[in-house]
């Protein structure tokens, strides 16, 4: 889920780490707040929390490397290399699948690119990785498989709640959703197919379906440029049969786009949408209201935000983690995580 627009729209980015309340006409003030400074050259791709509360990001820029935070509600969070992955340059989407023997697992994609401005994806050099991190000894990485010489420009994960150690993964350059047993290591390019996953005529950065959840038997999905949709399915995460494709929310009118999203506790959907929106996004699933929560256009604290997640632990359940990029042409910039909270307000 990159921050792809900002290849056409280069935010600038430096920001020190402070709190930035948001107090709009017709917005509610929330808390915002740099909390973490990646390596110089990084640029924050895909989020997921651990069970212990602690972050985990992929690079797509700088180096092919997975980041941790560690106490990120904390006073002093501390950033840690976990991993590298070998035979790709840039790492994209990741999420969490059951321990596999105990041991905590997840599983992340990572590839080529022979251009940033414009994009352009290296089709066929797309990779899976498992990433295994024990609860003693160090990190490992395993590649799972090449995904084939098709695969175009791979993006967002989501877990099949009814298939433990199975996977969707959007590509989003193929417009399709595959599937990935990452214990048998079967890959299924095109699960997936909808006409609204489709990268658009004429589209300028080439991409169609970017992220996807599963809930209440539905397969929710964000397509380019700023829809979401969803799909009824089975327990097994499978479209069933004569299942039509329903529009959840068009957010065009107040955002460029949407790069990822999740669902809070009511169902309801909050979304990053990056350059030049630069903003985090709220919608109604009941009905399709959207707004901007923090950021927008003229502020920086967002720039390229990428990916959300809420926290873990009783301390940030209620908080929102936000990995954000860095200006492509800005080679001395940094990926960022900033902290929302006092969404309940």
């Amino acid at each position: 889920m990159v921050s792809l627009r900002s290849l056409f729209y280069y935010a600038a980015l430096a920001a020190p780490i402070s709190g930035s309340p948001v107090l709009e006409s017709g917005r509610r003030s929330v808390s915002t707040k740099v909390i973490a400074e990646m390596p110089v050259g990084s640029f924050l791709e895909s989020t997921i929390i651990r069970p212990n509360g602690d972050i985990l990001a992929t690079s797509a820029m700088g180096s092919p490397k997975v980041y941790t935070v560690k106490g990120p509600s904390s006073r002093n969070p501390s950033v840690e290399e976990v991993a590298s992955a070998y035979g790709v340059q840039s790492l994209w989407g990741i999420t969490e699948i059951p321990p596999i023997n105990g041991v905590e697992t997840y599983v992340f994609v990572g590839g080529n690119l022979t251009s940033l401005t414009p994009l352009t994806p290296a089709v066929g050099s797309w990779q899976a990785f498992r990433l295994s991190i024990p609860k003693r000894g160090v990190a490992k990485v395993e590649q799972i498989g090449d995904l084939g010489r098709e695969t175009v420009l791979l993006n967002g994960l989501a877990p099949i709640p009814g298939s433990p150690g199975s996977v969707l993964i959007a590509d989003s350059g193929r417009g399709t959703m595959g599937r990935l047993n990452v214990i048998e290591k079967k890959w299924e390019i095109d699960a997936f197919a909808e006409p609204e996953m489709g990268v658009l005529p004429n589209s300028p950065l080439g991409m169609g379906v970017v992220a996807a959840k599963f809930r209440d038997g539905h397969l929710y999905f964000a397509a380019a440029p700023t829809f979401i949709y969803r799909l009824r399915v089975d327990w097994k995460g499978s479209k069933i049969p004569g299942a039509k494709v329903e529009l959840v929310a068009d957010v065009s009118e107040k955002f460029s786009g949407i790069d990822d999203f999740i669902f809070d506790r009511a169902g309801n959907i909050y979304f990053a949408s990056n350059a030049p929106s630069n903003a985090l996004g709220y919608i109604n699933t009941r009905t399709g209201e959207n707004r901007i929560v923090s950021g927008g256009a003229n502020e920086t604290i967002l720039a390229d935000c990428a990916s959300l997640a809420f926290g873990r632990s009783q301390n940030d359940k209620n908080v929102l983690y936000i990995a954000r990029g860095r200006g492509f042409t800005d080679e001395g910039g940094f990926g960022k995580v900033v902290a929302v909270s006092d969404l309940d307000k």
